[in-house]
């Protein structure tokens, strides 16, 4: 089994739900900008780090979101939420949404192939995304 770790130096967000709007008479779906925005960087950060094809066989995920801690919080208390869940929005499985519809054909074909996911979501001061992938 090979494994890979790539880091993508952003702070998580959510994947939106797609927006409707008619011109015309007819209806039209489409991607929230800040969804598209994240997609494209989570693209280009996948890019630079991973060097193989896209893969074909069945792949495991962990995948470490780590929040930025909010401004609001105390310099008293800004070293016990180091490391402490994050509990607030963006849920987590939208955030897992968003990574794994970015690497559709880069990781892998299909996030169909994706069999396995340990996600976890925690605060710190270095907000990233974690991805290791298993194959």
């Amino acid at each position: 089994m090979q494994k890979q770790t790539i880091v993508i130096p952003m702070a998580p967000v959510s994947k939106g739900r797609p927006r409707l709007t008619t011109r015309g008479g007819f209806a039209r779906a489409y991607t929230p900008k800040r969804t598209r925005e994240a997609e494209e960087k989570i693209r280009e950060a996948l890019k630079e780090q991973w060097h193989h094809e896209p893969l074909e066989c069945p792949v495991a995920l962990e995948m470490m979101f780590y929040m930025p801690i909010p401004k609001s919080t105390p310099k008293k208390q800004y070293s016990a939420v180091l490391g402490a869940w994050h509990v607030k929005k963006p849920d987590i499985d939208n955030c897992i949404k968003l990574v794994s519809d970015a690497a559709n054909g880069i990781l892998w074909g299909d996030d169909s192939q994706v069999c396995s996911i340990l996600a976890m979501k925690k605060m710190d001061k270095d907000p990233r995304i974690e991805i290791t992938i298993s194959w």
